[in-house]
């Protein structure tokens, strides 16, 4: 029987915790794609950044998911949302018109959720650039706005659940790496806990 969800991570380090949890058997490594299956669930390592995302879900797409889910750390834009905190995103935005498959200011509607992830291109970690951002978005990540597009193109049903792993301030960058094996941990505790792929 063909798997039904797809869960979409961008980094081997995001990933890895959820790897071992055990049960996962490694399927391939094509097109910058890695892939691994428990049971009924993919998971694809889909890569850093917009244009990676954007190949390996062109990629992805040629599978008869039912369900998509992208899992993952983001920078939170705004006070609202600290250190830790899993979001629910409602709605992917781009701002690097300069992209091919991006335009910007686009705003593709994921959930009802009212919470806005934009992707760009380089990591944030600049108090000028997250407020700036801030004007547009709660959440800013490098992968969703692209996942989202082929999840458009596709009809695939998606899910967003990010954790926070910084505030992309000046003072961030240096804690990101070290906080992103405790926040994966927290996020994928909260999906097993909500039964989120169920």
């Amino acid at each position: 029987m063909s798997p039904k969800n797809c869960i979409l991570i961008a980094s081997k380090l995001e990933a890895k915790l959820i790897l071992q949890t055990g049960g996962w058997s490694e399927l391939e490594s094509e097109f910058g794609v890695e892939r691994f299956r428990r049971g009924r669930t993919d998971l694809a390592i889909v890569g850093i950044g917009p244009i990676q995302a954007a190949y390996s879900m062109g990629y992805l797409s040629k599978f008869c998911y039912l369900n998509w889910f992208n899992l993952g750390v983001a920078g939170s834009l705004v006070n609202q949302f600290v250190l830790g905190d899993i979001v629910k995103v409602g709605h992917c935005l781009s701002r690097e018109d300069h992209h091919p498959f991006c335009r910007e200011f686009d705003d593709i509607q994921i959930d009802d959720e009212k919470n806005r992830l934009l992707t760009v291109g380089t990591a944030v970690h600049d108090d000028e650039k997250r407020a700036e951002y801030s004007q547009y978005a709660d959440l800013v990540d490098m992968e969703g706005y692209a996942i989202a597009l082929a999840a458009k193109r596709t009809s695939v049903d998606l899910s967003i659940f990010k954790v926070i792993s910084d505030d992309a301030s000046d003072k961030s960058m240096a804690s990101v790496v070290k906080n992103i094996p405790i926040c994966m941990q927290k996020l994928w505790k909260y999906v097993e806990s909500e039964n989120v792929l169920e």
